[in-house]
């Protein structure tokens, strides 16, 4: 009878142990499946972030004749922005040139408006990195006309140094360049008005 006993607590044992390793298995999967999750849920939280500040920084650029505040619209850049912009690279320092020349303008008391508009946002996130693509509208008015306007199509790096995103590159297309929307203009007019 002993040795009938010990083989079924052998048995016992065997089953037990497999059962424990089936557990231990399941429970490693169940794991990993909620830290999957988490890195989910992580990079979702992440790209409506980097959407928020792509967002913010056309609205902090429209609101500028308003607040005139340099800060809130410089606060999306990092130090080592660049942008390409039609083929013309500009740095941090050409964003910061243009909103001086704005702020003279409207202290000398120019009227100044500014509509900065994206939409179709797409955004990718790999950790402290992200680029997104979007679709923009861009209008500047001065008192007694158009000082310009453009649309097309960007794609920005974003890097997250601390807590914020912050646009690092961006790379922007306008669907006309200005000089082959003039060249349209020109030869829709009618032939009396052409130049």
């Amino acid at each position: 009878m002993t040795r009938f006993t010990g083989r079924l607590t052998w048995k016992a044992c065997c089953a037990a142990s497999a059962l424990s390793l089936a557990v231990a298995a399941g429970a490693t999967s169940g794991a990993g499946a909620a830290s999957r999750d988490r890195k989910e849920d992580q990079a979702s939280r992440d790209a409506a972030e980097v959407a928020k500040a792509i967002a913010g920084s056309a609205k902090a650029l429209s609101d500028f004749p308003r607040t005139r505040n340099r800060g809130a619209v410089l606060s999306f850049y990092a130090k080592t922005y660049t942008v390409v912009e039609n083929g013309e690279e500009s740095s941090l320092e050409g964003e910061k040139e243009l909103l001086s020349e704005l702020l003279d303008q409207m202290e000398e008391g120019q009227e100044v408006g500014i509509s900065s508009m994206v939409r179709n946002i797409q955004v990718r996130v790999a950790g402290k990195i992200a680029w997104a693509t979007y679709d923009y509208e861009f209008k500047i008015a001065l008192r007694g006309g158009d000082w310009g306007a453009d649309e097309g199509k960007c794609t920005s790096i974003l890097v997250k140094p601390g807590s914020a995103w912050l646009l690092e590159h961006e790379h922007c297309s306008s669907l006309c360049p200005s000089e082959e929307c003039e060249e349209e203009e020109d030869s829709e007019a009618p032939a009396h008005e052409r130049t």
